[in-house]
């Protein structure tokens, strides 16, 4: 496969870091910038990481739900609410197919996994979507990713006495591990490193300290994938995952002192929020 650099447009994004004040570009601007500059091949891998944001969008409609629309969802309110979608014959260039597969499920009630929610279910079928679509940095990071999720769950199903394997949407030995080890780091420190680093942020009491060391292991975990890479469209795409990390901070700091922390603060208490979504 043909790599493609970006000199130029790496060269000009501008710095990031997580305890920044003010965005030195606005997300949506970012997302334009880059649909713009990526070659079509490389669009399609930033569209996968937007997905996270159809999502949202989707189980917005399905329960019908007051939540703001998500901007950065690529499918209109049109496409996710269309008969086309329910009965399999939406166009799979701008649907995936997983997508028309969940709304089936959820239509006719017939869950594609009982123990898992349909957040859960949703998130199973992008991740198992996504990875099949990925190789190098993106693929290792949505590995990732979904670890982190399931891991969360499982910490919090381990602390609160829940059921562990309701919330674990990966396949394989790190989804057993997470199932079914008593271990404090359930078995996973020597295979995945950064499961250190993420329970130590797990023993915060402050939620909102808490979150934001979750969210330093997570930008740590892309600069480790990208080392070694300079401007190729891996580090177009950590640097989109950053941005939009960014984002949700300084959005959660505009609602400080209104109802929109309490919302958070519930919803960190039950985990991390999907990928991408909003906070509050």
């Amino acid at each position: 496969m043909r790599r493609r650099d970006y000199h130029c447009l790496v060269s000009g994004l501008p710095d990031l870091a997580l305890e920044q004040t003010r965005a030195p570009v606005e997300l949506s601007e970012l997302v334009e910038e880059l649909g713009t500059a990526l070659h079509a091949t490389d669009a399609r891998l930033l569209r996968l990481l937007l997905l996270h944001h159809d999502n949202h969008n989707l189980l917005r409609l399905l329960r019908g739900t007051d939540e703001p629309w998500d901007p950065l969802g690529t499918l209109t309110p049109e496409e996710l609410g269309s008969e086309e979608l329910e009965s399999g014959e939406a166009d799979a260039a701008r649907v995936p197919p997983y997508v028309t597969r969940f709304v089936r499920a959820y239509r006719d009630d017939t869950p594609l996994w009982p123990d898992l929610s349909w957040v859960d279910q949703l998130a199973r079928l992008y991740y198992e979507y996504a990875l099949e679509k990925t190789h190098g940095f993106l693929h290792e990071w949505l590995r990732f990713e979904r670890n982190v999720r399931s891991l969360l769950a499982a910490w919090n199903a381990r602390e609160f006495g829940d059921e562990r394997g309701a919330s674990t949407i990966g396949v394989g030995e790190v989804a057993e591990a997470l199932r079914h080890s008593a271990a404090r780091d359930f078995g996973l420190s020597k295979e995945l490193p950064w499961v250190s680093a993420l329970l130590l942020a797990l023993e915060r009491d402050d939620l909102l300290k808490r979150e934001r060391a979750i969210d330093h292991v997570k930008w740590s975990v892309i600069d480790e994938l990208n080392t070694f890479h300079y401007f190729s469209v891996d580090i177009v795409l950590g640097y989109f995952l950053k941005a939009r990390m960014l984002d949700r901070w300084l959005r959660l700091d505009a609602d400080r002192g209104t109802a929109g922390v309490d919302r958070a603060l519930r919803r960190m208490e039950r985990s991390v929020a999907l990928p991408g979504a909003a906070v509050a």
